[in-house]
């Protein structure tokens, strides 16, 4: 990978990169923070999450950066 970086679903809000490697890291890092809520909280958890955002209620990504990253 040209550019070393580390991902965060904070940097995911603001689209995909072009470059192709970083885009390869947004989709593969998207779909572990998938993984992880539906495993953490099942999938009518994702779905209220989901509902949650339009409403724009702010939500706390660090915990989940933590958890995905295993940082």
């Amino acid at each position: 990978m040209r550019h070393p970086i580390r991902a965060s679903l904070r940097s995911l809000a603001n689209g995909f990169s072009a470059d192709p490697d970083l885009a390869r890291l947004a989709y593969a890092y998207s779909g572990q923070a998938v993984r992880y809520l539906v495993a953490e909280f099942g999938p009518e958890g994702l779905a209220r999450l989901l509902d949650t955002l339009p409403q724009g209620q702010p939500i706390d990504l660090n915990p989940f950066d933590q958890k995905v990253a295993g940082r």
